[in-house]
């Protein structure tokens, strides 16, 4: 349904909003419009929502030339992106509806150009000069 989910609709029984861009909104709204039943992708056979999308998603991902991606691997690179991109984990979290951050931390995969964005910011704000531009891998195990 668009619009007004309810805590039936997921699977860890909470509500929420979910935020989008104006271009997807217009996107599901015209799907929605050419829907003779409250669902946004139903079946047009049964009048009901679609319960497996699989069939669907291989041809599209085919068609993309992303053959072997699933709907759910796409959390991950939003999760790495949102926080390359500035934003900071909770709303990340929220975004992407865990409960809990470490949750969240499995599908967040920093790159070395956040990490080193992140040293350089933090430097310009402590009036430091430095700027990060060397790793040194440090071992995990105590001396």
């Amino acid at each position: 349904m668009l619009g007004n989910l309810t805590p039936e609709t997921l699977k860890n029984g909470d509500s929420r909003i979910v935020p989008m861009t104006p271009n997807v909104y217009d996107t599901l709204v015209g799907t929605k419009m050419r829907s003779k039943t409250e669902w946004v992708m139903e079946n047009p056979e049964t009048g009901r929502p679609y319960k497996n999308l699989a069939k669907g998603w291989v041809r599209i991902t085919q068609r993309a030339g992303l053959a072997g991606i699933r709907i759910h691997d796409m959390r991950h690179p939003f999760a790495s992106w949102s926080l390359q991109n500035g934003i900071d984990p909770i709303t990340t979290q929220t975004l992407l509806g865990h409960r809990t951050a470490s949750m969240t931390k499995r599908y967040a995969h920093l790159n070395k150009e956040a990490l080193i964005a992140a040293i350089d910011h933090f430097a310009r704000s402590t009036n430091s000069d430095t700027r990060a531009t060397v790793f040194v891998r440090m071992s995990q195990k105590s001396p």
